[in-house]
């Protein structure tokens, strides 16, 4: 099975394209600390893992915590620092919205459906195959003993045991364990066409979706079948 990344959309793409842009602004305020940064947040939700972009922006926001308290700390009680105060009032404001804004997305990535369902890889499944068992052809004239070939008898009624069956090699599967993805989809089409979906399935979608139709309908198919296959997976199981 191949893995590939799920396409950015809605809410989730809105904040790619804001990290984008505080990489971008900063520079117009010569503000370097603050393009890295974001340019590191826009990194890591274009990369779609989840554990890595819920840990840097934890440790991001924690530096600017940290930074800031030791930043006032000096300035307040240790000797005069030119350079120091110039970075605090150069950079100050704008580590401090930073700060807030990590921690908001921070948790928009931990709960967000939308955001659940882009982490999820979209796996493509290789068709099925299933070997089936091959019935073992007549052998040749030639290969018959030539007394068995002269006799009409012989020939006319062949010493078959109705009890023999032919053995069936390991690693064949019988060809009615094989679910029918097609026939599946095909009946979800005649769901949307006609108008009769799972309300209940449909309008958790359309809200995760944020009333995007065409994206519930791409999630309602994938979800819907996921449902209906591992429904018919156990029927034949038992």
């Amino acid at each position: 099975m191949n893995e590939t990344k799920a396409d950015m959309y809605g809410s989730y793409l809105a904040v790619f394209s804001f990290a984008i842009a505080m990489a971008v602004l900063p520079l117009f305020f010569y503000s370097k600390v603050g393009s890295v940064l974001w340019a590191l947040v826009a990194w890591q939700i274009y990369r779609r893992d989840k554990s890595s972009l819920i840990l840097t922006l934890r440790l991001l926001f924690w530096f600017i915590v940290l930074g800031a308290i030791v930043s006032t700390v000096w300035l307040l009680l240790g000797p005069p620092n030119v350079n120091l105060r110039q970075f605090v009032e150069a950079e100050g404001i704008g580590l401090a919205i930073s700060a807030g804004v990590l921690w908001w997305m921070h948790s928009f990535f931990e709960k967000s459906p939308v955001a659940a369902d882009i982490f999820t890889p979209v796996v493509a499944e290789e068709p099925a195959s299933a070997d089936i068992a091959t019935v073992d052809t007549a052998p040749p004239l030639s290969a018959v003993p030539k007394y068995v070939a002269e006799s009409p008898d012989l020939r006319a009624e062949p010493s078959v045991s109705p009890k023999t069956v032919p053995p069936v090699s390991q690693g064949t599967i019988a060809l009615p364990t094989i679910i029918d993805d097609e026939r599946i989809y095909a009946g979800i089409a005649g769901e949307l066409e006609t108008g009769g979906v799972d309300k209940g399935l449909w309008t958790r979608l359309f809200a995760e979706c944020d009333g995007d139709e065409k994206r519930t309908r791409v999630l309602y198919i994938r979800q819907r079948a996921e449902r209906l296959i591992a429904a018919e997976r156990a029927r034949r199981a038992k």
